[in-house]
């Protein structure tokens, strides 16, 4: 068990920044763009991560579409597994019934619980397959094709529906938020915990001929009703997948975040350089546990905690985390040192922290290092940093240096 004590370290912190992304919201968010070669691209995203045996999946389907381009008609094909989906359940006329589509999509198209859905036959799907890779082929093995058709010549009330010569501009549905298409999908009741439940419009969906996800565009707008299918080749299908799993997650596990990072360095009389006669030049890393962490994991009182620390690596190449990891249950590898503590600092109602240091016995030792921290508990546990951190020691070297003899020097 690892001892809990107060502890005071004299050091420089090394300030180091973490960026947050924010999770983003249904549809194509306003940050994306097209690839240079590609003129539509489709993103599928489900309701929830996680489902139960026999639960209800809503599917959503956006589309985003080259500014320049007005479409005409077109089919969507998702793709599923029938190890999860049975079509005998799911029918299309079922399907059909839960779909929706976005304003703008029935301003010009009809809306998709009239419009003609089926599950793929034999033939098709094997046409699909032909073009799929080889893990989409792994994975999915039924398809479910709806189309998308003009509204009848006074029916639609976009401004270009009656118009047969203009289309559906991309600059309003690429504007359009959230969802363009959803519906739902049964799973199967005898699903095993743990299966996997994915959707996707696969590489084989646009390939085939004629293609079983596509869209036409005016060829001419506003002079001639003629209209083409886009190149098998200009779709995007890289957000059209979308995954989830199913049974109750298992605990995400406690969560190991950093503090800070220091330095402390003996300096010779002058106050202009390490001296390394003397003491070591140490980088410290301290990272912390939180409070319902501590008591959910660790007992209230850190009885089943192995050992604490962190694993640097100091070589030249790139960073890898999962030999870091690997260091820290105890192997080793080229460059990568770990380092522990017997101590952890625990106060009531406060997070737990812990700090472990490496020594560089010289000058030319001081190497920039990429980390991260570890816990590991219940013998054979662990628990990790999500992302790791660098220290420019040896680029910074000389203001380090000089920024901790202004520190001591008060």
């Amino acid at each position: 068990m690892v001892k809990k004590v107060m502890a005071v370290f004299m050091a420089v912190i090394l300030c180091l920044g973490v960026v947050l992304l924010p999770a983003s919201a249904v549809g194509f968010d306003s940050s994306y763009n097209l690839p240079a070669d590609k003129k539509v691209a489709y993103k599928v995203e489900l309701d929830k991560a996680t489902y139960e045996a026999g639960d209800t999946v809503t599917v959503s389907i956006d589309m985003y579409v080259a500014d320049e381009y007005q479409l005409n008609s077109g089919t969507v094909t998702i793709a599923s597994s029938s190890a999860v989906i049975d079509q005998s359940v799911n029918t299309p006329s079922v399907v059909k019934a839960t779909a929706s589509s976005s304003a703008l999509s029935d301003s010009f198209w009809n809306p998709i619980q009239s419009t003609t859905w089926g599950w793929q036959p034999s033939a098709i799907v094997t046409r699909i397959e032909k073009g799929n890779t080889a893990e989409e082929n792994q994975y999915y093995d039924q398809y479910l094709k709806f189309g998308l058709v003009r509204q009848t010549i006074g029916n639609g009330t976009h401004p270009n529906s009656d118009d047969r010569t203009q289309g559906l501009p991309a600059s309003e549905i690429n504007a359009d938020e959230g969802a363009m298409w959803t519906f739902q999908f049964k799973l199967r009741d005898d699903i095993p915990a743990g299966t996997k439940i994915s959707f996707a419009i696969t590489q084989g969906c646009f390939s085939t001929n004629p293609q079983s996800t596509g869209m036409k565009y005016q060829t001419s707008p506003g002079t001639s009703p003629a209209s083409t299918a886009f190149a098998s080749n200009t779709y995007d299908g890289t957000a059209a997948v979308a995954t989830a799993t199913v049974g109750t997650p298992a605990p995400a596990g406690p969560a190991v975040t950093k503090t800070q990072a220091e330095v402390k360095m003996t300096l010779n009389e002058e106050k202009t350089a390490v001296d390394y006669a003397a003491a070591p030049f140490q980088f410290r890393v301290i990272s912390s546990i939180s409070e319902d962490d501590w008591n959910t994991y660790f007992n209230g009182d850190g009885s089943n905690i192995e050992s604490v620390g962190f694993v640097a690596y100091k070589g030249d190449g790139a960073f890898d985390m999962e030999t870091a990891k690997s260091v820290a249950m105890g192997g080793s590898a080229a460059d990568y040192q770990a380092a522990k503590t017997d101590y952890i600092q625990k106060v009531g109602g406060q997070p737990a922290n812990f700090g472990a240091r490496i020594d560089f016995t010289a000058r030319e030792n001081v190497k920039d290092v990429t980390y991260i921290a570890f816990v590991q508990y219940d013998t054979d546990q662990y628990a990790f940093y999500d992302a790791s951190f660098d220290a420019d020691l040896n680029s910074n070297y000389d203001d380090i240096v000089s920024r901790y003899a202004e520190f001591i020097a008060g």
